[in-house]
């Protein structure tokens, strides 16, 4: 016989398919035995051939199975057993006579005369021990040999998960293996393509086992309840599924004796569960039960590595959860300690999840403390979570994790560049998660990315991107989910500066009603209550700037006020609330004549430039704002304060044109500022602002924009080219009007030209370098910024 290996694909043989399978498996089977190589028979592609003999073997139905395909599949299993056994892989061995006594098993029903005298034995000890081999059993057990631990070929389950069908059928409704059957099948194709319909599925079979199981199985009868519906829960956000799930876990760990080692996954599993609804129906009586549970779980004696990774995780999102709710600061700092000390245990066990549970807690701490370390581990953590991670849910949920960090990072550090990853890796957690329940999570951070982006560049296509996936994030959140107000808080900022860019009153409508019911759907005592407040005020000021009337005005400073009262000595946000209530007064000022409120304002924004938490991006706005207060607080009263309120105004304004780190847009507003003003009161001061603004238009109007946002940034701030020139004439400098008609004809040109070539031919061949040169060209078009959670940054008044 020849040495080379026999190949064990149906596909390329004679057109008769059964013919085809049969010769291969006799060629494997021949080599072999013939002392051939064993890791012929071995190799994953042994295996699939095995199945694809099994599942054509019984197409015409078991009574009229092929009997020689299961004849050779039968010995095919042994012969992997037998070399199995030889190469000290006892698990396997075993499992591999299991399938091959179970083949044997249905080969006797329809050729009992072909099942070797061997085999027969077992096959009598099945009969002597009262396993009656009838159609049911061998249907169950034919659907085993389907169920191998390699399989994950779609039709190969679905035709093991018929075969349990078929046997619950055949054997009575009330047979308890039959559904113990089906629910470990359906577990299997679950977990292999991750259908709601499936699991639904197995909460179904695991209800009828437990209406049949005797008292000596009732508990692990209810785990398995529970179990289902915890998942079940996690993938859809049923508070139905949730409210099981503790129901029967809690009967189970009533049942379960103090020193079973079960109790100590019961512990666990539970505390889960009300951790969950302790989150979502912010009850600190149950986050605190699951946070004693789970300490109870790490002291049962008999504990492993894993179960203890397990339970430190667990504790550490029960603490973390807690904290969330009590704001108490040794909760959190337990819970980073514990987390830690979870992904250090040295097991594979559920490693992937134990470094995402790490994220999601150095996430929280950040979120409240801003400090740049936690910064540099989160995003270190979120990255390993994507290479660890595992199923598809799993690689989602990383994902997105990574996209919340990323874009952390961006506002802290910056970088464009994070912020386009954090897109990416918010677009790849929005298409892994489609029929999840966390999806609305990852939409939300989506928008986020991409309205910060926008706020970055101006590109009209991020901000409409940005609005309709966060209507889809708040479409998809039930109205009591906890997150809610947030999720609508986010739509706020996006919709007014889509109203500030195209004057469409509905977005501001929109986004008005959209902070009235984020502050409606959250409690006053809950963390983020103050920024739901001044994100309302923000559009509320925004209306009463469109409206004119006081009554608008007025409810805007109410509620900034009420945001810094409540807000006022939180690290890190201050200045936030400070320059927010710092626009209503001026808004009100417009509206009422109220010198007053000009002064409040000013005081105000120099109280924000005093915090130590502000960077420079904060910096360029607040200094530009505080300048054209003072500027505004001296053209309606000139002897209220003396001149040196026009110089110091144009000095806030010039210092906010050159901070480097800011925005475009940013800067080129403050630079406006400084040479409207200056040219306004003749002096000669004007010719520099006017030529920082030139010298800003090519970045504001970078070539990474779309060509509509383009035009729009030249629409907006090309004008003032003419008015730079028209300055420099009159003050007697036509060689410098030149120049500045010169440079600013340089950017209208080289955009009316459109001198950046279009990368669709490069894409189509080499997308890597496409995408690479197209971050190096925004990576150069846009300064580099510092942002700190601009609350509506685009929509402070001139």
């Amino acid at each position: 016989m020849s040495n080379e290996r026999p190949s064990p694909h149906p596909d390329d043989a004679p057109e008769d398919a059964t013919a085809a399978i049969t010769e291969r498996l006799r060629g494997l089977i021949e080599a072999y035995v013939a002392g051939g190589d064993a890791g012929w028979i071995l190799s994953p592609d042994a295996v699939s051939l095995c199945q694809a003999a099994v599942l054509k073997a019984i197409s015409d139905g078991l009574t009229n199975a092929d009997a020689e395909l299961l004849r050779l599949a039968g010995w095919l299993c042994w012969f992997r057993h037998e070399a199995l056994t030889n190469v000290g892989d006892g698990t396997g061995a075993d499992r591999e006579l299991g399938d091959s006594v179970r083949l044997f098993l249905v080969l006797d029903l329809v050729r009992p005369d072909l099942v070797p005298s061997g085999h027969r034995r077992y096959l009598d000890r099945l009969r002597s021990d009262g396993a009656l081999p009838d159609l049911a059993y061998r249907e169950r057990e034919l659907a085993e040999v389907l169920l191998g631990p390699a399989t994950a070929d779609p039709s190969t389950l679905d035709a093991a998960i018929e075969l349990v069908r078929s046997s619950i059928e055949h054997g009575g409704q009330n047979g308890i293996d039959g559904w113990n059957a089906l629910m470990r099948a359906l577990w299997r194709r679950y977990r292999n393509a991750a259908r709601v319909a499936d699991l639904t599925a197995v909460v179904e079979a695991a209800e009828r086992v437990l209406s049949l199981v005797d008292p000596v199985g009732r508990t692990t009868a209810l785990t398995q309840v529970g179990v289902a519906e915890q998942i079940r829960h996690g993938r859809t956000g049923s508070m139905a599924s949730l409210a099981r799930c503790i129901e029967v876990l809690s009967e189970a760990l009533a049942l379960t004796a103090t020193d079973s080692p079960a109790r100590i996954g019961l512990l666990v599993e539970l505390g889960m569960a009300l951790r969950a609804r302790g989150a979502r129906a912010r009850s600190l009586d149950d986050i605190s039960r699951a946070v004693a549970l789970t300490r109870e779980a790490l002291v049962q004696p008999g504990i492993d590595a894993s179960e203890q990774a397990s339970a430190l995780s667990m504790l550490g999102l029960a603490l973390c959860a807690r904290y969330e709710l009590a704001g108490r600061a040794e909760d959190l700092d337990e819970a980073i300690a514990v987390a830690r000390e979870s992904v250090a245990i040295d097991t594979d066990a559920d490693r992937s999840v134990r470094i995402g549970n790490l994220g999601l807690v150095l996430s929280t701490q950040h979120h409240h403390c801003r400090n740049t370390d936690d910064l540099i581990e989160l995003v270190g953590v979120a990255r390993l979570a994507v290479a660890t991670a595992g199923t598809a849910h799993q690689q989602g949920v990383a994902q997105g994790q990574l996209a919340v960090a990323l874009t952390r990072q961006a506002e802290a550090s910056g970088g464009l560049a994070d912020l386009n990853e954090a897109i990416t890796a918010a677009r790849a957690a929005v298409a892994a998660l489609i029929d999840h329940q966390h999806r609305p999570y990852y939409q939300h951070d989506l928008a986020k990315a991409l309205y910060e982006r926008y706020l970055r560049t101006g590109s009209a296509e991020d901000i409409d991107e940005a609005i309709d996936v966060s209507r889809a994030s708040v479409a998809a959140t039930d109205s009591d989910d906890p997150y809610r107000a947030m999720r609508l808080s986010g739509l706020v900022g996006p919709l007014e500066s889509r109203y500030h860019l195209n004057n469409q009153f509905g977005d501001l409508l929109d986004a008005v009603a959209a902070a009235e019911e984020s502050v409606l759907c959250s409690r006053a005592s809950a963390p983020e209550y103050a920024g739901l407040l001044s994100n309302l005020s923000g559009a509320r000021r925004t209306l009463a700037e469109h409206t004119g009337q006081v009554a608008d005005a007025d409810a805007a400073l109410r509620t900034a006020a009420r945001a810094l009262e409540i807000n006022s000595h939180s690290p890190g946000r201050r200045h936030v609330h400070l320059r927010n209530l710092a626009a209503c007064h001026t808004v009100r000022f417009r509206a009422t004549g109220e010198r007053a409120d000009l002064g409040r304002a000013i005081e105000m924004l120099r109280d924000a430039l005093a915090e130590p938490s502000i960077t420079e991006s904060d910096r360029c706005t607040l200094l530009s704002d505080l300048g054209q207060r003072l500027i505004e607080r001296y053209e309606a009263a000139p002897d209220d304060g003396g001149p040196a309120q026009i110089s110091d105004g144009i000095a806030a304004c010039r210092e906010a044109a050159r901070i480097a780190g800011a925005p475009a847009g940013d800067r080129l507003r403050a630079a406006a500022r400084w040479g409207a003003a200056a040219e306004r009161h003749r002096l000669p001061d004007a010719a520099a602002g006017y030529a920082a603004v030139v010298k800003l238009l090519p970045v504001a109007a970078w070539h990474g924009l779309d060509r509509p946002s383009q035009e729009r940034q030249l629409m907006t701030w090309g004008s003032l080219v003419t008015l730079a020139a028209a300055w420099s004439f009159d003050t007697g400098s036509p060689d410098d009007a030149l120049e500045l008609l010169e440079q600013g004809r340089g950017v209208m040109w080289t955009h009316q030209l459109g001198r950046r070539t279009d990368l669709a031919a490069l894409q189509a061949v080499r997308p890597d370098l496409a995408d690479r040169l197209n971050a190096v060209r925004i990576e150069l078009d846009v300064p580099r910024t510092s942002f700190a959670d601009r609350v509506g940054r685009a929509n402070w008044p001139t």
